[in-house]
């Protein structure tokens, strides 16, 4: 969405991402309020003397330079709009931006998050294989190994099976909290992307006329096409059916729902629904279908960032605790404020927590692992 407030506020939208602005302003009154308040010259000037050392002109060239644009006229209202797009693409030597929304302004709360109390990004993988005898093998010790005719072998920091089995054989790959993303090649060739946090069941070679892989967590599959041999993955009672496509499952035990995501080619969700490219299955008590995605967001994590978008605190800790493996403790916290925003993954937690605490409401203390969230009166 930043892309098309940028290109908004530069004068530059097409009929169809003028489409796509407003359907986003209708999707939520927080976002309407931030785009008036992005529209607001008096607002903005005063957020952006609150940045320290903050120089727009110095922000601009530095944008010029990352997005490409040329030399243009400046006038009052194109400098606001260059000033509040300077805002917008906000960073800052991370390779990454940050925009952040609140409905009241405060100083209150400066970071109090210490250098040596910092965790960083995972920067291994930390990735079991559970074969089917009860051996557990660390990935990043794995080299290559045969299960009956089947092998198992690692290239590039990626797991590969190659063969086939008249007998079914199943293993398990599970990559805990705190572990770089692992990417995995079943036999038939199909591609699981696996997030922290995460594991998946599945057969060492698919015998039959069906392929089955079981799911807890969070995994991308680019499934080879088989039509003779149609694809499954479950979580529970939820099911998805694919014969070759790429679509994304969020199944995670302390997440309200499951989500699948449909990036490309159809699959059916628990035998009843169909989505289409773009479209989401959202499956709980019943089964919706959601057609406006962001598709940026939901693949972040594959992508190696964070992207919140009219995110509650609450929810976008348990992000941040399954990829730095922290435990938040939320001391009478009230997930009363909702944040947008964009970062690289592999910084420090510390900076990705500066950016909520420069904002005001809240402010952390690390111990360890645990993390508490302490509101700001």
């Amino acid at each position: 969405m930043e892309d098309i407030l940028f290109k908004y506020l530069k004068g530059e939208l097409t009929p169809a991402e003028q489409v796509e602005l407003d359907q986003w302003l209708s999707s939520s009154a927080n976002n309407k309020i931030l785009f008036d308040q992005l529209n607001d010259q008096k607002w903005m000037s005063a957020e952006l003397e609150k940045m320290e050392g903050y120089d727009a002109k110095e922000r601009w060239n530095e944008l010029k330079q990352r997005c490409g644009i040329g030399e243009v006229p400046i006038r009052n209202l194109f400098w606001k709009r260059i000033a509040v797009a300077a805002s917008i693409l906000l960073i800052i030597g991370l390779g990454s931006y940050f925009l952040f929304f609140n409905n009241k302004s405060t100083d209150d709360g400066q970071p109090t998050i210490a250098k040596q109390d910092d965790i960083i990004a995972p920067t291994v993988t930390k990735a079991m294989v559970t074969l089917s005898d009860g051996r557990k093998i660390s990935v990043d010790s794995l080299t290559s190994l045969t299960q009956g005719d089947v092998h198992l072998s690692k290239h590039d920091g990626k797991i590969v099976y190659s063969g086939t089995s008249n007998e079914i054989v199943f293993n398990t790959l599970t990559n805990p909290r705190g572990s770089k993303v692992i990417d995995m090649t079943l036999a038939d060739g199909s591609h699981i992307w696996l997030n922290a946090g995460s594991s998946v069941t599945y057969p060492v070679a698919f015998v039959g006329n069906e392929r089955k892989v079981e799911i807890d967590g969070e995994a991308y599959f680019e499934v080879a096409h088989d039509a003779n041999k149609p694809f499954y993955v479950s979580k529970g009672e939820m099911s998805v059916q694919v014969l070759g496509t790429h679509f994304n499952v969020n199944a995670y035990d302390d997440e309200q729902n499951i989500k699948v995501t449909l990036l490309e080619g159809s699959v059916k969700v628990n035998n009843k629904v169909v989505i289409k490219p773009g479209q989401q299955a959202v499956v709980s008590n019943q089964l919706q279908v959601v057609n406006v995605i962001d598709i940026d967001k939901v693949m972040a994590w594959k992508n190696n960032e964070f992207i919140f978008d009219d995110d509650n605190l609450e929810d976008i800790m348990r992000e941040l605790s399954r990829w730095y493996n922290i435990n938040p403790i939320f001391t009478g916290f009230s997930a009363t404020t909702n944040y947008t925003g964009r970062i690289n993954r592999t910084v420090p937690v510390s900076e990705v927590l500066k950016l909520f605490e420069k904002i005001g409401y809240v402010k952390f203390e690390i111990n360890g692992n645990d993390i508490k969230v302490i509101p700001i009166k």
